[in-house]
């Protein structure tokens, strides 16, 4: 706005102006389209920023509230990213106990019978990438923290990396 102001009007101690006319119009003109996009640009960046904020909140809810059991676990390190609230809910472990688990925890839960049907049904998925979903279920007995065992129906899903590798299985 200075600028403007300075470009506009005569300098008082030399009672000339020092711009041309068609300068301080290109100036202005292109002081205004500059001011004009960057203005549109917020208001677009924050209604963005705003939008992705409500999806996130809402998909974090979703997740937490779900009554079955969903969860992310990284392959290269094997511990659970993400492990959903119902997973202590229908087996008795508090969040603290959760989080703390690891792979192995959570492993040794699965009924022992069970195990190496799991084992043989991840092995097979995350290293055959032309399984449809419908060949990636597997049902098992996890025992609950009171030792009573609950049969769970566990859909997994291998996430890949751009060449295919495998990163992560969701389930």
């Amino acid at each position: 706005l200075v600028a403007l102001v300075i470009m506009a009007g005569p300098i008082p101690s030399l009672r000339i102006y020092p711009y041309s006319s068609e300068y301080v119009v290109r100036f202005v003109s292109a002081y205004v389209i500059i001011a004009a996009v960057t203005y549109w640009y917020e208001h677009f960046r924050t209604r963005y920023r705003q939008q992705l904020t409500t999806a996130h909140q809402e998909f974090s809810d979703i997740l937490e509230h779900a009554r079955d059991i969903l969860y992310r676990r990284d392959l290269a390190s094997g511990k659970y990213v993400y492990i959903s609230q119902a997973f202590g809910d229908l087996l008795g472990y508090s969040r603290d106990e959760i989080d703390a688990s690891g792979y192995r925890f959570i492993q040794d839960l699965i009924h022992p019978d069970d195990r190496q049907v799991h084992a043989a049904l991840l092995e097979q998925i995350i290293g055959d990438p032309t399984l449809q979903a419908d060949d990636q279920t597997v049902e098992y007995r996890m025992r609950c923290k009171d030792g009573t065992y609950l049969w769970f129906s566990d859909r997994i899903a291998v996430i890949r990396d751009g060449t295919g590798n495998p990163t992560a299985i969701i389930g």
